[in-house]
C-alpha cells in the first residue's frame, strides 16, 4: 500500500491528508478501511474522491440500471459499477433513453475508453458531461494573513469538491512558477497544496500579465477547471478595455484547441536511479544569494540542473 501513497501533509485544521496515486493498486476505499481499522475510535477517516458525470445515449426504452452495470462491468473488471452510480434514466427522442452516471474519476476514464458499449440489442454511445455545476468567482485580498488565506482556500476546496465539475476563477494575489511568476511565494505554495487535492487543472497560458499598475505587472488572475472541462478549454488574456488594473480573461469549453497541452508540468524523479556521487559533484559549487525567496529559487534551479 505504501507505493500508492504520494504524500502526507497536515491540513490547516490539524487533520492528516494522504494523497494517493491516480490508480492505487488496492483502491482508496480499501485504504480507508485499513486506516479506520488501525485507528479505531481515535480518529475519523474520510475518503475524498473527485466525481465525474457521464452520459450513455441510445438506450432502448426497457433498459434498466442493472443492465447498464452488467454491460459495463463485463468490459472492464476495474469499473465495478453499481446501480446507485446510475443516477437517472430519462426519456429521449425516438423511443430511446439517456442514462446519467456519477462515478469516481478513475472509473470514468475506464468507461470513456470504451466509447461505445452494447447494452441489450443496442450499441450505445458514451460521453462526458462537460457543463460545470458551478463557477466560483474569487477575490483573495492581499491584506489577508496567510492563515486567513489558507482557511478560505480550505472552505473553497470543500465546496468545489461537492460541486464538480467546476470552474474556479479570480484574483488570488499569489505567485507561483506554475503560472509564470518569477518565484513561488508563501501564498502560491498554500494555493498549490490546497488545489492538489482536487481534480482541477490550471488554464492560464503564456506569460502575459493579467494585472498592471505604475508600469509594473504580474500574473495574479488565475483560472482553474475540473480536468474533464480543461481538456477542451481555450484561455487568453483579452485586449478588451476594462477600466481596471486587471486585464479581461476570456475562456471557453468545447473548442478544438486545448489549454491542457500548453500547461507547465512538474518534473518528477526516480530516487532508485540517483547517482549520489554525480549529484554531489554537480551541486558542490552551488552558491546562493539575496533574500529567502531568491535563494530558494537559485537552489531549486541548481538542483534541477543537477538532476537533469
Amino acid at each position: 500500500m505504501s507505493n500508492d501513497v504520494q504524500g502526507i501533509r497536515k491540513t490547516e485544521n490539524g487533520s492528516l491528508l494522504l494523497r494517493l496515486s491516480k490508480a492505487p493498486a488496492h483502491g482508496a476505499q480499501e485504504l480507508q478501511l485499513a486506516v479506520k481499522n488501525a485507528l479505531g475510535d481515535r480518529a475519523a477517516v474520510k475518503r475524498l474522491t473527485e466525481l465525474s458525470q457521464l452520459e450513455i445515449r441510445d438506450l432502448d426504452e426497457l433498459t434498466t440500471k442493472e443492465e447498464i452495470c452488467e454491460a459495463l462491468n463485463s468490459k472492464n473488471t476495474n469499473i465495478m459499477l453499481a446501480p446507485e452510480d446510475v443516477k437517472s434514466i430519462r426519456k429521449s427522442f425516438g423511443g430511446t433513453q439517456i442514462a446519467t452516471l456519477c462515478v469516481a474519476a478513475n472509473k470514468a476514464s475506464s468507461i470513456l475508453e470504451l466509447e461505445k458499449v452494447r447494452i441489450g440489442w443496442v450499441v450505445c454511445r458514451i460521453r462526458s458531461i462537460f457543463q460545470p455545476k458551478r463557477c466560483f468567482s474569487c477575490y483573495m485580498a492581499p491584506s489577508w494573513t496567510l492563515e486567513e488565506f489558507s482557511s478560505l482556500l480550505n472552505d473553497l476546496v470543500e465546496d468545489v469538491r461537492d460541486h464538480s465539475p467546476a470552474v474556479i476563477a479570480g484574483d488570488f494575489n499569489s505567485w507561483a512558477l506554475e503560472w509564470q511568476s518569477p518565484v513561488t511565494n508563501a501564498r502560491g505554495r498554500v494555493l498549490l497544496d490546497a488545489f492538489a487535492t482536487l481534480d482541477v487543472e490550471l488554464l492560464n497560458r503564456g506569460s502575459t500579465h493579467t494585472f498592471s499598475r505604475g508600469g509594473m505587472g504580474s500574473i495574479i488572475d488565475l483560472t482553474f477547471a475540473t480536468s474533464c472541462l480543461a481538456r477542451s478549454a481555450t484561455w487568453s488574456v483579452s485586449e478588451i478595455y476594462t477600466a481596471s488594473d486587471h486585464r479581461a480573461i476570456v475562456f471557453n469549453f468545447g473548442g478544438r484547441n486545448s489549454a491542457h497541452s500548453n500547461l507547465p508540468t512538474r518534473t518528477h524523479y526516480k530516487s532508485a536511479t540517483l547517482d549520489v556521487d554525480a549529484f554531489q559533484l554537480a551541486i558542490g559549487n552551488m552558491s546562493v544569494s539575496g533574500n529567502a525567496e531568491a535563494m530558494a529559487q537559485q537552489a531549486a534551479q541548481a538542483l534541477q540542473h543537477a538532476c537533469g
